[in-house]
């Protein structure tokens, strides 16, 4: 997500992507309860627009909260981390990663005014937590009124 604030990413599931699960390059967005597996690089990774874009942007005061990041084989990524944020002032809080097949846990930002809270790094991610995480996600997609 380039270019555009104040965005609200919630309860999705991305699955099998060639790089990023999420790319954030933008400021005071929320990334909550989302499902993220098979990211090709890094799961989630926050860091600030080039200058060299037409609408530079700095990705700072984000959220990103109760996440889960899943993989069930070795990726050969050169950057493989299930939490790269390269900003400030951004909270990191209740995100489950999972560790067993090789991806990296955190790469936060110090001395930025990150909070890094309550994260999970775990090989407890099991396919059964993964499949209750996908089935409340689409539960709560469906019986959530979609806006006029």
């Amino acid at each position: 997500m380039s270019s555009s604030e104040e965005n609200i990413i919630r309860n999705n599931v991305v699955e099998n992507t060639t790089r990023q699960g999420v790319l954030i390059q933008s400021a005071n967005n929320l990334l909550q309860g989302n499902t993220i597996i098979e990211a090709g690089a890094d799961a989630v990774y926050l860091v600030d627009q080039d200058r060299a874009s037409p609408t530079p942007r700095l990705a700072d005061g984000n959220r990103i909260l109760a996440n889960v990041i899943y993989d069930s084989r070795v990726r050969e990524a050169g950057s493989f981390v299930g939490l790269r944020i390269s900003t400030c002032n951004t909270i990191v809080k209740g995100n489950k990663v999972c560790m067993q097949h090789g991806r990296s846990f955190k790469a936060i930002k110090a001395d930025a005014g990150n909070q890094d809270i309550d994260n999970v790094y775990s090989r407890k991610v099991e396919r059964g937590d993964l499949d209750n995480s996908i089935r409340a996600r689409k539960q709560i997609m469906a019986t959530t009124p979609r806006q006029q």
